[in-house]
Protein backbone atom coordinates (compact mmCIF):
# COMPACT_ATOMS: atom_id res chain seq x y z
CA UNK A 1 0.00 0.00 0.00
CA UNK A 2 1.23 3.30 -0.81
CA UNK A 3 1.67 6.32 1.37
CA UNK A 4 -1.33 8.03 -0.07
CA UNK A 5 -3.40 5.16 0.29
CA UNK A 6 -2.35 4.69 4.07
CA UNK A 7 -2.75 7.89 4.88
CA UNK A 8 -6.80 7.56 4.39
CA UNK A 9 -6.23 5.23 7.39
CA UNK A 10 -5.18 8.34 9.74
CA UNK A 11 -8.67 9.69 9.55
CA UNK A 12 -8.21 13.13 11.80
CA UNK A 13 -7.07 16.80 11.58
CA UNK A 14 -5.42 16.30 8.53
CA UNK A 15 -7.78 16.95 5.74
CA UNK A 16 -5.83 20.65 5.38
CA UNK A 17 -2.35 19.82 6.29
CA UNK A 18 0.26 18.00 4.25
CA UNK A 19 0.86 14.68 6.46
CA UNK A 20 4.22 13.94 6.00
CA UNK A 21 4.93 11.22 7.98
CA UNK A 22 2.95 8.62 9.98
CA UNK A 23 3.09 5.15 11.79
CA UNK A 24 1.84 3.61 14.35
CA UNK A 25 3.95 2.76 17.86
CA UNK A 26 2.69 0.09 20.53
CA UNK A 27 -0.90 -0.24 18.69
CA UNK A 28 -1.22 3.76 18.55
CA UNK A 29 -1.31 6.08 15.36
CA UNK A 30 0.89 8.41 15.11
CA UNK A 31 1.40 11.59 12.20
CA UNK A 32 3.22 14.13 11.60
CA UNK A 33 1.83 17.14 9.44
CA UNK A 34 2.90 20.50 8.08
CA UNK A 35 1.29 23.45 10.40
CA UNK A 36 -0.48 26.39 9.84
CA UNK A 37 1.19 29.04 7.88
CA UNK A 38 3.07 25.86 6.72
CA UNK A 39 5.28 27.45 9.40
CA UNK A 40 6.66 23.75 11.08
CA UNK A 41 5.75 20.64 11.60
CA UNK A 42 3.10 18.98 14.13
CA UNK A 43 2.79 16.14 15.75
CA UNK A 44 -0.02 13.78 16.63
CA UNK A 45 -0.81 10.35 18.63
CA UNK A 46 -4.44 9.17 18.25
CA UNK A 47 -5.60 8.09 21.98
CA UNK A 48 -7.81 4.96 21.52
CA UNK A 49 -11.65 5.32 22.87
CA UNK A 50 -11.08 2.66 25.29
CA UNK A 51 -7.69 4.34 26.83
CA UNK A 52 -8.84 6.43 30.63
CA UNK A 53 -7.70 9.67 28.66
CA UNK A 54 -9.87 9.33 26.11
CA UNK A 55 -13.11 9.99 28.11
CA UNK A 56 -11.58 13.24 29.80
CA UNK A 57 -13.79 16.74 28.71
CA UNK A 58 -11.27 18.65 27.28
CA UNK A 59 -7.32 17.73 25.86
CA UNK A 60 -6.13 20.47 28.26
CA UNK A 61 -6.73 17.71 30.87
CA UNK A 62 -4.34 14.73 29.03
CA UNK A 63 -1.57 14.57 30.86
CA UNK A 64 1.27 14.20 28.11
CA UNK A 65 4.29 15.97 27.88
CA UNK A 66 5.14 17.53 24.35
CA UNK A 67 7.14 20.10 23.44
CA UNK A 68 5.11 23.61 24.19
CA UNK A 69 2.33 21.22 25.40
CA UNK A 70 -0.85 20.11 23.85
CA UNK A 71 -2.34 22.87 21.28
CA UNK A 72 -4.44 20.68 19.56
CA UNK A 73 -7.63 17.71 20.78
CA UNK A 74 -11.51 17.98 21.62
CA UNK A 75 -13.00 20.63 23.91
CA UNK A 76 -15.91 21.94 24.71
CA UNK A 77 -17.02 25.98 24.93
CA UNK A 78 -18.82 27.61 27.35
CA UNK A 79 -20.58 30.76 26.85
CA UNK A 80 -18.71 33.68 29.04
CA UNK A 81 -20.50 36.33 30.65
CA UNK A 82 -19.69 40.35 30.43
CA UNK A 83 -18.58 41.49 33.45
CA UNK A 84 -20.34 43.71 35.56
CA UNK A 85 -20.72 47.32 33.85
CA UNK A 86 -20.61 46.06 30.09
CA UNK A 87 -24.01 45.35 29.88
CA UNK A 88 -23.65 47.37 26.28
CA UNK A 89 -20.89 45.93 25.21
CA UNK A 90 -21.50 43.12 22.45
CA UNK A 91 -20.95 39.68 23.80
CA UNK A 92 -19.38 37.30 21.03
CA UNK A 93 -18.90 34.59 23.33
CA UNK A 94 -22.56 33.63 23.36
CA UNK A 95 -24.26 30.08 23.82
CA UNK A 96 -24.62 30.00 20.24
CA UNK A 97 -20.67 30.58 19.95
CA UNK A 98 -19.96 28.33 22.70
CA UNK A 99 -21.87 25.80 20.54
CA UNK A 100 -20.07 26.40 17.19
CA UNK A 101 -16.84 26.11 18.90
CA UNK A 102 -17.73 22.92 21.11
CA UNK A 103 -18.60 21.21 17.21
CA UNK A 104 -15.52 22.31 15.20
CA UNK A 105 -13.66 20.47 18.39
CA UNK A 106 -15.31 17.44 18.99
CA UNK A 107 -15.09 16.16 15.67
CA UNK A 108 -11.27 15.19 16.01
CA UNK A 109 -11.57 11.28 16.85
CA UNK A 110 -9.08 10.91 19.84
CA UNK A 111 -6.28 12.63 17.63
CA UNK A 112 -4.25 15.19 20.45
CA UNK A 113 -1.00 16.98 19.46
CA UNK A 114 1.70 19.34 19.54
CA UNK A 115 3.09 22.41 17.14
CA UNK A 116 6.55 23.81 16.60
CA UNK A 117 5.39 27.53 16.28
CA UNK A 118 6.42 28.45 19.85
CA UNK A 119 8.97 31.43 20.63
CA UNK A 120 12.51 30.21 20.65
CA UNK A 121 11.33 27.56 17.76
CA UNK A 122 12.47 28.85 14.36
CA UNK A 123 10.80 28.22 11.35
CA UNK A 124 11.33 24.86 9.62
CA UNK A 125 14.83 25.11 7.01
CA UNK A 126 14.02 25.20 3.56
CA UNK A 127 16.93 22.39 3.08
CA UNK A 128 14.06 19.99 5.64
CA UNK A 129 11.39 21.45 3.73
CA UNK A 130 12.90 19.91 0.33
CA UNK A 131 14.51 16.73 2.03
CA UNK A 132 10.95 16.32 2.52
CA UNK A 133 9.27 17.41 -0.64
CA UNK A 134 7.49 19.97 1.32
CA UNK A 135 7.03 23.38 -0.40
CA UNK A 136 9.43 25.61 0.04
CA UNK A 137 8.20 28.60 2.20
CA UNK A 138 7.79 32.16 0.18
CA UNK A 139 11.06 34.04 0.71
CA UNK A 140 9.14 37.14 1.55
CA UNK A 141 6.93 35.39 4.62
CA UNK A 142 10.59 33.61 5.42
CA UNK A 143 12.72 36.58 5.22
CA UNK A 144 10.47 38.34 8.11
CA UNK A 145 10.42 35.04 10.23
CA UNK A 146 14.16 35.22 10.50
CA UNK A 147 14.21 38.76 11.98
CA UNK A 148 11.80 37.69 14.66
CA UNK A 149 13.95 35.74 16.77
CA UNK A 150 16.05 34.66 19.37
CA UNK A 151 15.43 31.35 18.09
CA UNK A 152 16.94 28.03 19.65
CA UNK A 153 15.75 25.49 17.34
CA UNK A 154 14.56 24.54 14.12
CA UNK A 155 12.31 21.19 14.30
CA UNK A 156 12.91 18.65 11.57
CA UNK A 157 10.20 15.84 10.30
CA UNK A 158 12.43 13.31 12.32
CA UNK A 159 12.67 15.22 15.57
CA UNK A 160 8.67 15.79 15.07
CA UNK A 161 8.06 11.78 14.36
CA UNK A 162 10.37 10.99 17.44
CA UNK A 163 8.24 12.96 19.98
CA UNK A 164 5.55 11.51 18.51
CA UNK A 165 6.51 8.55 19.24
CA UNK A 166 7.20 9.61 22.83
CA UNK A 167 3.62 10.71 22.74
CA UNK A 168 2.44 7.11 22.38
CA UNK A 169 4.66 5.36 24.79
CA UNK A 170 3.34 7.68 27.26
CA UNK A 171 -0.12 6.83 25.99
CA UNK A 172 1.02 3.04 26.60
CA UNK A 173 2.24 3.67 29.87
CA UNK A 174 -0.81 5.00 30.98
CA UNK A 175 -3.07 2.51 29.30
CA UNK A 176 -4.58 1.03 33.14
CA UNK A 177 -3.55 3.85 34.95
CA UNK A 178 -6.30 4.12 37.35
CA UNK A 179 -7.26 0.28 37.59
CA UNK A 180 -3.41 -0.75 37.87
CA UNK A 181 -3.15 1.99 40.58
CA UNK A 182 -5.41 1.07 42.49
CA UNK A 183 -4.03 -3.01 42.64
CA UNK A 184 -0.52 -1.73 42.81
CA UNK A 185 0.97 -1.88 39.08
CA UNK A 186 2.76 0.57 37.28
CA UNK A 187 1.32 0.36 33.98
CA UNK A 188 1.22 -1.38 30.62
CA UNK A 189 3.82 -3.10 29.66
CA UNK A 190 2.83 -4.49 26.27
Amino acid sequence: MGFEAEKKLFAGPFEKTQMVRHGMHLGIKWAVCIGGMAYGANGYVQIPKEHPWAKVACYDDVPIDAHGGLTYGWKEFHPVPLPEGMENVPNLFTEEWAKKMSKAYEDVDGWVGFDTAHYGDAPMSQEERAANGISPMDSMVWASFQRTGPFERSWTINEVAVECIDMCEQVDRNWNWKEEEEAGGAGNSD
